[in-house]
């Protein structure tokens, strides 16, 4: 059946905004490679093709030889380790983990198991250890940060401050009392990896455990 004059409008019409679309973007294209702007592909989704991505994680990573626990140890050579200056009578913040872009994923999923060792000893250098492990996975991420002072010092961990938390600062888990106990002369931070703390439906992923300990 030949078209009626209602359908013969509706596919002229058509015809008419492609062409106007068409040459609107070759007129855009034109103006960009004056201007040195990126030119725009006619009918195809606004995201470019090809780009320069950031890298998420730090190049740093690196495998140690010696293991932990049985399993494979992987640490940031970029922030491992590093030294802070302390002084008595004040408090401090500190984050242990994988210090990663604020765009990236969480590096750590609710299956991972954490456990943070802090000494509860006088000293005038301490070491702060933290382990994100997964025995599925036979391997456990570390960071470790030293804090010394001029004179000995001992560490109190500030109960109720222990928090997971992602780089991008949008997920939280705080941690409860029950986490933490005294071991063997030491405080130790400690959750088994498991989805029972976590929504229906829902998986959490988190970067960093973030710690607060007044110095005495």
């Amino acid at each position: 059946m030949p078209p009626d004059s209602t359908t013969k409008i509706k596919i002229l019409v058509g015809n008419t905004m492609i062409k106007n679309k068409n040459k609107t973007n070759n007129r855009q294209n034109r103006n960009a490679r004056k201007s040195g702007r990126k030119m725009r592909s006619p009918n195809l989704p606004g995201k470019p093709v090809f780009e320069e991505t950031r890298l998420e994680f730090s190049p740093g990573l690196d495998l140690l030889q010696e293991t932990n626990y049985g399993l494979q140890t992987i640490i940031d050579k970029a922030h491992c380790n590093q030294v802070f200056q302390v002084q008595k009578k004040r408090t401090y913040t500190l984050r242990l983990g994988v210090h990663s872009s604020k765009k990236a994923a969480g590096a750590f999923d609710e299956y991972t198991t954490v456990a943070c060792f802090i000494p509860i000893e006088y000293a005038a250098e301490q070491r702060i250890t933290c382990f994100f492990g997964s025995e599925e996975h036979q391997a456990c991420f570390m960071d470790t940060v030293w804090l010394k002072a001029e004179k000995p010092f001992k560490i109190v961990h500030v109960f109720g401050s222990a928090v997971l938390e992602s780089n991008s600062d949008s997920l939280k888990m705080p941690l409860g009392f029950e986490d933490t106990s005294d071991r063997d002369g030491q405080m130790v931070i400690f959750r088994r990896g498991s989805s029972e703390d976590n929504p229906p439906c829902s998986v959490f992923r988190f970067d960093l455990l973030r710690i607060r300990v007044e110095i005495v």
